[in-house]
């Protein structure tokens, strides 16, 4: 078998130059292989095979410590989908894990690295929504999700990244390499500095809630930002890509990160001076979606807590952004050292303008809430 690659500048991994990955998954004796997407963890690529093309990854190692939990839940989710009610199932889309020839989820290299494989889905996807209309489908979208995978025992699904949305853990991990690193006289640094000792406290309410076990865990993707969505020709968002975070959590995190990402008016990477705001109309129309699908009957759902958790995400992450700058980038993909701290920027830029609005997000979702509740 041969195996065309065309390379990315800036991609840290490299497929083996023998044919064993694209010969365990392929059944043609000639593909083509090219970068897929713009992902910070995995490195990821789309395979032209015979008789269709499909997706192969290799998961990150320093980051996710065992690929086995990523590809077994995978398969657990997707397995359980199939046997959900058929009428909340059709028309969901998410992919399909692809077995190696010899019947197994994953090909392990010499090097160590685990392959995984799953179905080409060929539609579209999004990094900015245009209107209400298409964030309403958004909304829907994450809230079938959370009600596909309700009746999923928590237990099924082993945790692939410990830690994972634990504020308290990234701010200790940020405190241990700000004394050490933090330069002061630069602008950026500052900035991102003086934001996270402003909002930390306001920024931990779902943590301290779930300290007093008052956050119950349910099967969330734990990634749902926006360019996660799959788009149809229609421009509706009608699935979700990215699965490797699946497991069990907290339904503010997904909410909130859907929120954050779908309704900022600037993208995560942009540079510049540029102030991200929070847009209130496509918040309305995420949560009227969310509403609508009727997950507030099955998903237990405080719309108190809603802010609490949009708040946490964009904090959180920006947390997370500004200690691997800090660190010299060792989580996060960059194509040049400076770009995790221009995300930070941007994520808490836009935790200011969530905190500045918070009277109005509040007394928004409330509003929804209120009218969807007396309706059901």
């Amino acid at each position: 078998m041969s195996c065309r690659i065309s390379k990315r500048k800036g991609t840290r991994f490299v497929i083996a130059e023998h044919s064993e990955i694209c010969a365990a998954f392929a059944c043609d004796s000639s593909v083509a292989i090219r970068p897929l997407g713009q992902g910070n963890i995995n490195a990821t690529y789309l395979v032209d095979s015979t008789p269709e093309p499909f997706v192969l990854q290799q998961l990150n190692g320093d980051v996710f410590a065992d690929p086995l939990i990523v590809i077994e839940n995978f398969a657990t989710i997707y397995e359980h989908l199939q046997g959900a009610n058929p009428s909340l199932r059709s028309g969901f889309v998410m992919a399909e894990p692809m077995k190696t020839r010899g019947g197994k989820l994953f090909f392990k290299d010499k090097r160590g690295g685990y392959w995984r494989a799953q179905r080409y889905i060929k539609t579209a996807s999004t990094l900015r929504l245009g209107s209400v209309e298409q964030a309403r489908t958004v909304g829907r979208t994450l809230a079938r999700f959370h009600l596909l995978f309700a009746n999923l025992h928590p237990d099924n699904l082993k945790d692939p990244l410990p830690g994972f949305h634990h504020l308290s853990l990234y701010l200790k991990d940020y405190e241990l390499h700000a004394s050490n690193r933090l330069e002061q006289e630069d602008k950026n640094n500052l900035f991102c500095h003086q934001r996270i000792e402003r909002f930390r406290e306001q920024a931990s309410a779902i943590e301290k809630a779930r300290a007093k076990n008052e956050m119950p865990l349910q099967p969330i993707h734990g990634d749902p930002k926006i360019d996660n969505f799959i788009f149809n020709e229609a421009a509706e968002a009608v699935g979700l890509l990215d699965l490797d975070t699946v497991g069990a959590g907290i339904v503010y995190h997904d909410l909130g990160d859907c929120l954050r990402s779908a309704c900022s008016t600037i993208q995560e990477n942009a540079g510049g001076d540029v102030q991200p705001m929070f847009d209130l109309n496509l918040c309305q129309g995420i949560l009227q979606g969310y509403c609508c699908a009727g997950s507030t009957g099955r998903v237990r759902i405080n719309p108190a807590s809603i802010y609490d958790g949009l708040l946490a995400i964009c904090f959180e992450l920006g947390v997370r952004f500004f200690t691997d700058h800090l660190k010299g980038d060792v989580y996060f993909k960059v194509k040049r050292h400076g770009i995790n701290l221009q995300r930070a920027k941007n994520q808490l830029a836009l935790c200011e303008n969530i905190v500045n609005q918070e009277f109005k997000i509040r007394q928004l979702i409330e509003r929804i809430y209120t009218k969807y509740s007396d309706k059901s």
